[in-house]
């Protein structure tokens, strides 16, 4: 009975230890169940040397996710598909910064260009960040000066929504923020 006994704890013990020993590798090794992704196909015409399968995907030098695939379009040979996987943090920045200022209603358009001033810096500051800071400052003047206070914050909140995509578009950062702003 007594021998019994110890291979039930000793097995019980066992079974501890690897369980902790897993839990101890995965945490190690920094996996995220939880961790959600958007996924991309992104089309070229010619070759795509420089490329790899795993390899990073960068946003203003910031790595946001990887490419996962790389293939000849089935549907156009003259074109190679690239598939990534993009951290989808950049719509969680966004749904946050508007929580937090407390501007509400945006278009899920507005909300990812939000998101993607999370990774974008303007002399030495974080634009999302400055974003929320001009949010609370207009806030302040438009209660002083009897103004409207949630248009105040939305335009506080956008002002530099252009910075979001100056790169992919012709045009100063607050022209392209104005025509984002009225197109949605």
């Amino acid at each position: 009975m007594e021998t019994r006994a110890n291979h039930v704890l000793i097995g019980s013990f066992t079974l501890l230890i690897i369980v902790g020993a897993l839990g101890f590798a995965l945490w190690l090794a920094k996996i995220e169940i939880d961790r959600r992704f958007s996924y991309y196909d992104i089309f070229f015409e010619g070759s795509v040397a420089g490329l790899s399968e795993a390899g990073d995907v960068r946003y203003q030098g910031v790595r946001v996710g990887q490419v996962k695939q790389i293939q000849i379009d089935p549907k156009n040979p003259g074109q190679v598909r690239v598939r990534i996987e993009v951290d989808a943090a950049i719509n969680k920045a966004g749904d946050e910064a508007a929580y937090q200022v407390g501007v509400h209603g945006l278009r899920p358009e507005l909300i990812k260009l939000l998101g993607r001033l999370k990774y974008r810096t303007s002399y030495g500051q974080n634009v999302l960040g400055h974003s929320i800071e001009v949010a609370y400052l207009a806030a302040m003047i438009a209660g002083e000066l009897g103004a409207n206070v949630s248009i105040a914050k939305k335009a506080g909140l956008l002002h530099d929504i252009g910075k979001a995509v100056d790169r992919e578009v012709e045009g100063t950062h607050a022209a392209i923020g104005a025509d984002l702003v009225k197109q949605w």
